[in-house]
């Protein structure tokens, strides 16, 4: 609240996205919230072509899932730049 009236001056207005640039912890606090709590519980891929990750070989046709919720919690992922 200290931030948006610092910003707005202390008038309460409808916030447009020219303000809400301008509000650092508001953003941050945004960031955090869809990282702990995002909106997709998991995004799925179909592999266009055979692709190598770190010696196995996900073939042309098969299907990948990564899922944010899991992904967002590991502790080098809260290093939010």
């Amino acid at each position: 609240m200290d931030e948006q009236k610092s910003v707005q001056g202390g008038d309460f207005a409808p916030l447009d996205y020219a303000t809400i640039d301008n509000l650092p912890i508001l953003d941050r606090c945004l960031k955090e919230t869809l990282r702990l709590a995002p909106p997709l519980l998991s995004l799925m891929r179909k592999v266009v072509q055979p692709v190598e990750y770190k010696g196995y070989v996900i073939p042309k046709g098969h299907y990948i899932c990564v899922s944010p919720t899991a992904t967002h919690r590991l502790p080098d992922s809260n290093n939010l730049n």
